[in-house]
């Protein structure tokens, strides 16, 4: 079965890992299979890890740029020189476009949520309010995906007369229209990570009958069990191995240093502000209770990931006089080995599809506290393998995390449960075994 793979992430976010995992499973399932497969990207951290496990990797020079003429006709070359029977895009509408245009089978993987599909951002960005500045046009990435353009315009730009809901509703029925149409011309089927992401694309327009919800996952055999309580358990170094001490230490036997952390990119979308609003919460009940205990826990909070906001987190931090409490490491390449590390994993999302870094963690066996939004319920049984919190709301963030820093045994019972979970429904394994039968489905139509 020659299938091409076309991603245009040139760092590991969501879309390489699942790659990466999904191919690494069937190298050791079936090494004949992965022998046939072969993923085109452009050059970068993604492309060095592919190589690195043995897949087949062609170079395009896309570079995160979902569509352009150049790099369609790019991708046209490059599968009449292959002759895949099955093209496989994760944001790529470019080969999705040339893949049809040559009669070749698409199958397109849905990794995230489209604007406007899931809460994200409350806050009106300064230049999208009325009356500042000149009209703008804003291209959306994921709208380009899906087939529709993803062009908007601010609200003085509209044609007088057209009120906002009458605009709104156009707008919406356009996109369904184009969603339908481009589904059906350039998709042979439609891949969604979680049952949320699903129910997305159907309101966005894409026939339900192109649907197939296949959980994304993580191989539980390659995380270990998270050394909770461990007085060896440090600060991560970018490897993931833990390199600076900031539990025991010459400290009082009587109190320790807990460990708070997560892996995810720097960007609003993660409400990592929101985390450190609840960290300045928690470091200031913690002094107040200092003063009236004879023993007491610190609390560290870290951030495994780069990304844009990296500049204003720090910022808050430093103005939120959290410099020694709250850490950005930065990259983790090792990310097992960092999970092992903490004693709770917090994701504050504002949007997420599904969160492979919730997966992780629960591999870890390491106790969740998240936010209710998308696919993240899909994930987290509330009370069970977890606790669910509304997004941005940091006060309600900091009460659950502190409720199960104050409860260990809590925390290692809900962590084995997680654990359980992650094994039964969300083992890459399964995923990739699932994916392979969409493959013969599709050849077989």
């Amino acid at each position: 079965m020659r299938v091409l793979h076309v991603v245009t992430d040139t760092n590991i976010g969501g879309a390489g890992r699942y790659l990466l995992g999904m191919l690494k499973s069937l190298k050791e399932r079936s090494p004949e299979v992965l022998e046939e497969m072969v993923v085109a990207c452009p050059r970068g951290m993604l492309a060095d890890e592919l190589l690195a496990v043995g897949v087949p990797v062609i170079y395009h020079s896309g570079g995160d740029v979902s569509f352009s003429p150049g790099l369609t006709i790019e991708i046209a070359r490059l599968v009449r020189r292959l002759k895949p029977q099955i093209v496989h895009t994760h944001a790529c509408l470019s080969a999705r476009i040339a893949s049809k245009c040559l009669g070749v089978p698409v199958i397109y993987t849905k990794h995230s949520f489209d604007a406007g599909d899931a809460p994200c951002d409350r806050r009106v960005p300064e230049r999208a309010r009325v009356g500042t500045g000149p009209p703008a046009t804003v291209v959306n990435r994921e709208a380009a995906e899906s087939g529709t353009a993803g062009l908007l315009r601010r609200e003085d730009a509209r044609p007088p007369g057209m009120s906002r809901s009458c605009r709104t509703n156009l707008t919406g029925w356009l996109r369904r229209f184009l969603n339908r149409v481009a589904s059906r011309c350039l998709s042979d089927r439609v891949i969604a990570v979680s049952h949320a992401v699903a129910r997305a694309l159907e309101s966005s327009g894409v026939p339900p009958s192109m649907i197939v919800t296949i959980y994304n996952g993580v191989d539980p055999r390659e995380y270990g069990p998270a050394r909770c309580g461990n007085s060896a358990a440090r600060a991560p170094g970018p490897g993931g191995a833990l390199d600076g001490e900031v539990r025991g230490g010459g400290r009082d036997e009587r109190s320790r240093v807990l460990i708070v952390g997560t892996v995810a990119r720097l960007h609003r979308d993660k409400g990592l502000d929101v985390l450190v609003d609840a960290a300045g919460i928690l470091a200031r009940q913690l002094e107040r209770a200092a003063g009236c205990s004879e023993s007491s826990n610190e609390v560290r909070f870290v951030v495994a990931g780069e990304g844009p906001e990296r500049p204003i987190l720090t910022e808050k931090i430093r103005q939120s006089g959290l410099t020694g409490v709250f850490q950005l490491a930065g990259h983790v390449r090792d990310v097992p080995e960092f999970l092992r590390g903490l004693d709770l994993f917090v994701l504050p999302s504002r949007r997420e599809a599904l969160g492979l870094s919730i997966l992780e963690a629960m591999a870890s066996g390491l106790a969740v506290v998240a936010t209710k939004v998308g696919g993240i319920p899909e994930v987290v049984v509330n009370g069970e393998t977890g606790l669910l919190v509304e997004p941005d709301d940091p006060e309600e963030l900091c009460q659950a995390i502190t409720a199960l820093l104050a409860d260990p045994e809590l925390r290692t019972a809900m962590g084995k449960r997680g654990r359980a979970r992650v094994e039964k429904l969300f083992d890459i394994r399964q995923t990739a075994e699932k994916t392979l039968e969409i493959y013969r489905e599709v050849l077989r139509s």
